[in-house]
């Protein structure tokens, strides 16, 4: 009983919701699959990373700034 209660921790913290989610997730099964590939889902993507990247920008640029004053 103790086992598995630290078991169930272990995966809610580490995002896991059963052991055979792991090995059914895209990683697991050698990369993306072709619905991740999409025209759509890759123009999502990029511009997600575009916007992470405009954050980061901002955010260094405030970092600056405090650090000059």
């Amino acid at each position: 009983m103790e086992n598995t209660k630290k078991e169930a921790k272990r995966r809610r913290l580490e995002g896991i919701s059963s052991p055979s989610s792991q090995e059914n997730s895209p990683g697991r099964l050698g990369g993306d699959s072709d619905s991740f590939k999409s025209p759509e889902n890759q123009e999502r993507k990029s511009k997600l990373v575009e916007h992470e990247k405009e954050k980061d920008f901002k955010i260094r640029q405030k970092t600056v700034v405090i650090r000059t004053r």
